[in-house]
């Protein structure tokens, strides 16, 4: 919608200044204009560019009745530089400040398309400069419009994102590439540009470090200066102090690997390395056989506090969901009994054995939710927004009707247990032995992997979640198969759907097989997936 000042718009059709409470001033312009259109062949008149019907010229004399109105209009006069910004899209300085609502609600449907026209233009040619004036002048927009806006923003950098993404895969694959192509991605002048964007996207942030990290360990054997200078410029992004941890923690290791490999261009790669710092016998293998989509995500497993059920997966879209403080306090008492730390007491019951499909964590865990309706913090709360991903649509409950399927097969002699998480919402579901089940996902969820023998339903924590709630995980593997933690903390997937896409595609185009490969579990894609499905792997 363009925005017309009728102040600034008479003036120029009388060509001197009129009064705006002069009636039979504007009566005479009325009657001029109209009788213009009468006299056009095509019954329009272009006025500077702008194009008006007969009606577009009653619509207009008769807002000017609205004294409200009017005097909003005569506000947005007075602020050249707000003026010049809703008439052309282009900042020259500073806006005045505004607080009514009111007045705001009148101006968003202006503002709001060409300030999330020029942010975006401003991101995608680099013109840092613009995103920090753009965002450092008061912000027009309310609640629903700043949400529109918002979204749109960061649908492009996840578009930058991805592109980072390509570019680290044409590394791994040893392609050589210009400089220029991947130093673009870690540039001071960017990193400082994504800086000056506000707090809703510091989860994009952190995201985007993530990537960062992976790209330098993409190119330190080849470009071992270009690598730490990566390090380097994520260490100036504003992200959670988990990635700035793991950045730190990489740096220090790529500096020992530089003292052992003296001769730059010598080193064996990023799977050498890999290896070396997890060690080369156990632990978990990932096999993913599946396109460029999917964003590996090399990290150790999750940091301490995300073990002890404090705080969650800063990689996580369900970070900040209503399901996360229980997840991690699941996942922290699982992982504990695998390595043999859980001081587990015995439940009353009788023993259940599990078959294929039983959900053995999920009545207790979302008792454990209803326990705890609404916190602050949480995404779905009014005192909290964070964009997490462009499924604006599930920004408040999971979106079950765009569901995917996911067929899950298990090949190994062990137990598995597939825990699904969603922003609201969880289940598990337990497969035998050589068995398979489809788990239904909705629109975001992440699911982990919890794999053992000699089950006891008997068994439970020592301690329940927190001093507020009687949450207590139930059920357990009482013996490891094969490095299960590492399957458990490491090997979880993050599925991202897009509901466009799922509107009218088929929904069984995602498979997941968990194999045992010399002592190691295996997470295997055996085909790749359908467009509209972003994995993200590990933490």
């Amino acid at each position: 919608m363009k925005y017309l000042n009728p102040i600034v718009f008479l003036e120029k059709m009388n060509g001197a200044p009129v009064a705006i409470t002069d009636t039979a001033a504007l009566s005479l312009l009325r009657k001029k204009m109209l009788a213009e259109i009468e006299l056009s062949d095509s019954r329009v008149l272009n006025i500077h560019g702008q194009l008006f019907t007969k009606n577009d010229l009653l619509v207009f004399f008769d807002r000017l009745q609205d004294s409200r109105e009017l005097s909003w209009h005569q506000q947005i006069a007075a602020d050249q530089h707000l003026l010049h910004f809703l008439e052309t899209g282009v900042l020259t300085g500073a806006f005045k400040t505004y607080s009514d609502p009111n007045f705001l609600a009148f101006i968003v449907p202006y503002y709001e398309p060409l300030f999330t026209t020029a942010v975006i233009d401003s991101l995608q040619r680099r013109k840092g400069m613009i995103t920090q004036q753009l965002f450092a002048n008061p912000l027009l927009l309310d609640g629903p419009a700043q949400t529109t806006c918002y979204r749109q923003i960061h649908r492009c950098l996840k578009v930058e994102e991805e592109k980072l993404g390509i570019v680290i895969e044409k590394l791994r694959a040893k392609q050589t590439l210009p400089h220029r192509q991947f130093e673009q991605f870690f540039d001071p002048g960017w990193i400082q540009q994504l800086n000056s964007l506000p707090a809703e996207f510091q989860v994009f942030r952190s995201d985007y470090g993530i990537g960062l990290i992976n790209l330098a360990l993409s190119i330190y054997d080849t470009y071992f200066k270009r690598g730490i200078a990566v390090l380097d410029s994520l260490a100036q992004l504003q992200t959670s102090d988990y990635v700035q941890e793991r950045g730190g923690i990489r740096k220090k290791e790529l500096l020992v690997w530089k003292k052992q490999h003296p001769a730059v261009g010598n080193g064996k790669g990023i799977m050498s390395l890999y290896s070396r710092l997890h060690g080369k016998t156990g632990g978990v293998f990932i096999m993913l056989v599946v396109p460029l989509a999917i964003i590996l995500i090399f990290n150790a497993v999750l940091s301490d506090r995300s073990r002890n059920g404090k705080g969650t997966d800063e990689k996580s879209y369900l970070a900040n969901s209503r399901t996360a403080v229980h997840m991690n306090y699941l996942l922290s008492q699982l992982s504990n009994a695998i390595t043999g730390k859980l001081v587990g007491g015995v439940a009353t019951g009788k023993q259940v054995v599990p078959k294929t499909g039983d959900d053995v964590y999920g009545a207790d865990f979302m008792a454990g939710i209803r326990q705890i309706p609404h916190a602050l913090g949480i995404v779905g709360t009014e005192d909290s927004f964070e964009l997490q991903d462009t499924l604006d649509a599930n920004a408040r409950a999971a979106d079950w009707e765009f569901a995917q399927h996911l067929r899950l097969s298990n090949k190994t002699p062990a137990a598995v247990i597939a825990l699904v998480q969603a922003r609201d919402s969880f289940y598990s579901c337990f497969i035998s032995p050589g068995d398979s089940v489809v788990l239904t996902l909705p629109a975001v969820s992440r699911v982990f992997f919890y794999a053992g023998t000699q089950w006891s339903s008997a068994m439970q924590a020592d301690k329940p979640l927190g001093d507020s709630t009687a949450y207590r995980t139930k059920g357990f593997f009482t013996k490891d198969y094969h490095q299960a933690n590492e399957l458990l903390l490491q090997a979880n997937l993050t599925i991202v759907l897009d509901p466009q896409e799922w509107r009218s595609t088929s929904r069984d185009n995602l498979a997941v097989e968990i194999l045992d490969e010399s002592n190691r579990l295996v997470l295997n894609l055996p085909g790749p997936t359908a467009p509209g499905i972003t994995l993200y792997l590990g933490d």
